[in-house]
């Protein structure tokens, strides 16, 4: 794996403002960094129910490693800083390096309903 980003950078881990309202499926994981003016929104959702996928650890590692070495996918968004913070709301940080998690105390409860959204058992 080549890493176009240090692997010990924090991203920012998102939930959507409306979840009903969201393209991304639920449950996913979504990590981001700014990158000059723009956000590039990278996420997870496990819509093929890959065995590795199944917790929200390994979708973060997914997430965060297409951020960090740029694969090509068409699991991203772009967004300036005021559209993605009229559509996402930021819960924690986390660190790829480590598989390091860590929501904040006052987004505990929205990273929760959010993270029990996730449905194994959905099809493609």
């Amino acid at each position: 794996m080549t890493f176009k980003y240090n692997p010990d950078t924090p991203l920012s881990v998102l939930v959507p403002k409306n979840f009903k309202d969201s393209f991304i499926d639920s449950g996913s994981a979504i990590v981001t960094i700014p990158f000059e003016d723009v956000n590039k929104i990278y996420f997870e959702g496990n819509r093929f129910q890959a065995e590795n996928l199944f917790s929200i650890e390994g979708r973060l590692q997914v997430a965060a490693s297409r951020l960090l070495c740029s694969y090509p996918t068409v699991a991203f968004q772009v967004l300036n800083t005021g559209n993605k913070n009229e559509l996402y709301e930021e819960v924690g940080t986390y660190i790829y390096s480590s598989n390091t998690l860590d929501i904040l105390s006052e987004q505990k409860n929205k990273w929760d309903e959010w993270v029990n959204l996730y449905d194994p058992n959905k099809s493609a």
